[in-house]
């Protein structure tokens, strides 16, 4: 394996370079990473017997915002790639339009070839991380390069990654699919070490930083004191955020802003600056809303309907199959969507912002000027917040971007109430 390594490249990783890795993402290269599950966790597909084989199953713990994304690009190459469909179990379901396409994905005839399917995923992440830069790929072998020490505590992993460089970021796909078996994927600040055990692809998710500037991701951070990782149960939304944008912000609003008083200089912010491919939803409890935490536009309203959501700390997908509803008024104002939890619960809903349209066009034409025109407005927003008390987690979190949406859930309430169950 070392030669085969070394032939293609291959050269070991070096001390600096690994403590540097360590410490931008767990805080520390002097102890082993506090939360275990970075290397134990895999990319497990369910099975067609379990339903929905198209998803991504997780545990509850600290890498289920990573994998939530990697799922939501899955989704994307599924509905939307023409490249990415035609990888599915046979040749027919690369032409299915998106709602044939999800009555696939949902069904139990559905195989989608694994492998293919993460590498389509994880490529895109990675390209989107590395923009113009060189990419940097590693491989795990057996050989420690990197001594233990009193400032480095090995954890099986980091002190023996063989270092790749590639300068294109088609190379990087090609070179997922040449080392499928035992791959790891380091752009910026991501690597994935899958190893098959018992013919079953395990995939062991470690995020760290490596590019030229290694002070790229503190910047981004925002934070000299804070680490990639973080303590979330589920993971830090600077992860998500590193995967949807390429940058580790922990600031969601739209664009660069300026944060100061009379005691300070003005310090940019840098949010969002771009719109992405896939977004970000978030709802936390109402004791817990903090406004600074809700994404702008830019992730609320992506390219594709597809979001990467937090809801109640859980983190989930939607997406919707038509690819042109966020840029269809009228394709808007119905719509279904499907919510899939890392569980391998699937939930599909209607979402109707037509009663609201007409109801608010009638009363601009109806109403009265003055406070019987308030008095009606006040009574629609004590109903309002009555039927916002009674409302569903999901249902809130699905608010957050259409406020005056009607929700119908088509799904067996006992199904819903395992939606935000660890299992």
């Amino acid at each position: 394996m070392a030669d085969t390594f070394t032939t293609e490249g291959g050269v070991p990783i070096p001390t600096e370079l690994a403590t540097d890795l360590r410490t931008v993402c767990f805080g520390s290269a002097a102890a082993p990473p506090t939360r275990p599950e970075w290397t134990k966790t895999s990319f497990i597909f369910g099975t067609p017997n379990e339903g929905n084989p198209y998803g991504l199953r997780c545990p509850r713990n600290a890498c289920r915002g990573l994998i939530a994304v990697v799922q939501g690009f899955l989704v994307k190459n599924f509905l939307f790639d023409r490249r990415a469909r035609s990888s599915l179990s046979t040749p027919e379901e690369s032409t299915k339009n998106g709602k044939e396409a999800i009555s696939k994905l949902t069904s139990s005839a559905f195989t989608p070839k694994t492998n293919r399917c993460i590498d389509f995923g994880m490529s895109e992440i990675l390209k989107q991380i590395a923009e113009k830069e060189p990419i940097m790929v590693v491989l795990p072998g057996e050989e420690i390069f990197v001594a233990h020490s009193v400032t480095f505590f090995h954890d099986s992993i980091t002190e023996k990654l063989y270092v790749f460089q590639m300068q294109r970021p088609d190379d990087v796909q090609f070179f997922l699919q040449r080392h499928i078996s035992h791959f790891s994927n380091l752009i910026h600040t991501l690597y994935v070490l899958p190893v098959y055990r018992r013919r079953r692809p395990r995939m062991y998710v470690v995020a760290i930083q490596c590019c030229p500037d290694k002070d790229h991701i503190k910047t981004d951070l925002d934070n000299s004191l804070q680490y990639l990782t973080g303590t979330f149960e589920e993971g830090s939304l600077n992860v998500v955020t590193l995967l949807l944008t390429g940058r580790a912000t922990p600031h969601l609003h739209n664009g660069v802003i300026h944060v100061g008083d009379e005691d300070n200089y003005a310090l940019p912010q840098y949010g969002i600056l771009n719109r992405c491919s896939v977004g970000l939803l978030i709802y936390e409890n109402e004791k817990r809303v903090d406004q600074q935490k809700q994404p702008g536009s830019r992730l609320k309203t992506p390219n594709l309907p597809i979001w990467i959501s937090s809801c109640m700390g859980y983190f989930g997908v939607l997406f919707n199959t038509n690819g042109d509803l966020l840029r269809n008024y009228h394709a808007e104002s119905r719509f279904e969507l499907y919510y899939y939890s890392l569980s391998g619960t699937q939930v599909s809903m209607t979402i109707d912002n037509s009663t609201y349209h007409d109801q608010a066009a009638g009363m601009l034409l109806r109403a009265p000027s003055g406070s019987e025109g308030f008095s009606t407005s006040r009574r629609n927003s004590d109903v309002d917040d009555k039927d916002e008390s009674n409302s569903s987690p999901l249902q809130k979190l699905v608010h957050t971007k259409w406020q005056e949406s009607v929700v119908k859930f088509h799904d067996d309430p006992q199904v819903m109430s395992t939606l935000f169950c660890p299992f």
